[in-house]
Order: C-alpha cells, then structure tokens, then sequence
C-alpha cells in the first residue's frame, strides 16, 4: 500500500485518519460562530465543509472499494487476522451505523438550512430552533464516526493482538 503514516494502510485511509483530527476543531468553529451571531461565516464555513467532507468520503469509498474493502487493505499490509476477529466486526457494523446516520442527518441539517434561510446572509428564523435540534444530532453522530474511525484504524492497522 502506499499510506505514509507506516502502517501499511493505503493513502486514502491514511488521509482520512489525519482528517479526522481536523473535524472536530472546525465543527467547534462552527458552533462557536453561530454561538456568537457571525452567521454569515458560519454558513460559508459549514457548506464549504460539507462539500469538502462529502468530496473526501467520495474518494475514499472509491479507494476502499478498489482495494477490497477495509478487510482487502489490512490483508496486503499483512494484518489479515485483525479485521476478522467478531470484535473488529461489530466495530466496523458501529462505525457503518454512525456514518450512515451522519450523512442522513447532516444531510438533512444542510437542506433545511438551504430551504430555510436566506443565502448569502443568513439571519435567525423561526426554523432555527429546529435547525440547532438538527444539527447537535448531526454532530453526535459526526463525533461517532470520528471516534468509531479512529478505532478501525487502529485496531486494523495499529495494535498488536
């Protein structure tokens, strides 16, 4: 494989793990703009974050696919024994659930807020109480695939059994 953090991952997860430790600080910008009334930014920032998260999961699911699967990668980078234990399974079916749920409901929060709020200004509606309903879900399950990520990562490349 051609990962470069060295544990035989391709470029693509290797990416996406480095990735999901800038998640979490520009969600809290996110949050911390619209905590403050600087919703102009807030939607640049969240909309060109979201095409870009949506552009990089593209890739990656390209990447995966190409490779075999989570299992295919691990395999040639000799790690075989380690995606096939029932633990890193359940694992990986946790992880499927959070970012499925993620994409729905992130989904969802970025429709509602194209429906519902004027572009390129955006101002506080009567939507925006459901909107902040939305979008915390969004961000549990956004924290779940970084978390649920993380530890396919690890246990499929990084730990020893």
């Amino acid at each position: 494989m051609s990962g470069f953090l060295g544990f035989g991952a391709s470029f693509m997860l290797d990416f996406v793990m480095v990735s999901l430790i800038l998640v979490v600080p520009i969600v809290l910008l996110g949050i911390f703009l619209a905590k403050n009334k600087i919703y102009k930014t807030h939607s640049r920032l969240m909309f060109s974050f979201s095409f870009l998260l949506l552009l990089v999961i593209l890739i990656f699911e390209l990447d995966i696919r190409l490779h075999g699967g989570i299992q295919g990668i691990a395999e040639a980078a000799g790690r075989g024994t380690h995606v096939q234990t029932l633990f890193f399974l359940i694992l990986l079916y946790v992880h499927f659930f959070f970012s499925i749920s993620c994409c729905v409901f992130w989904g969802g929060t970025l429709l509602g807020a194209c429906k519902n709020f004027y572009w390129p200004s955006p101002l506080p509606t009567s939507y925006s109480v459901i909107h902040r309903k939305r979008a915390w879900v969004s961000l549990f399950f956004l924290f779940g695939v970084v978390v649920t990520g993380m530890m396919v990562y690890y246990f499929a490349f990084v730990c020893d059994p």
